[in-house]
């Protein structure tokens, strides 16, 4: 079976509240078994309301931060 990847730029609650309905849209309850989420966040954005939106599909969420440097 070909692996899928959807590549999504939501950057904030509300782009990650239409992530979750496009995912809910087109994949089938069985396949949302099978989903994985990476997610690369700044700092400065809303990390705990993108992963609030995420919990509705997933129950199984963590996160690791990293310290770099934007130029």
């Amino acid at each position: 079976r070909p692996l899928e990847v959807l590549l999504d730029v939501a950057h904030n609650p509300d782009g990650m509240r239409s992530l979750v309905q496009y995912i809910r849209d087109h994949v089938s309850q069985r396949s949302l078994q099978n989903i994985s989420f990476m997610l690369s966040v700044l700092d400065r954005k809303d990390v705990q309301g993108m992963f609030a939106e995420l919990r509705k599909l997933c129950s199984d969420l963590s996160a690791q931060g990293i310290q770099c440097e934007v130029v």
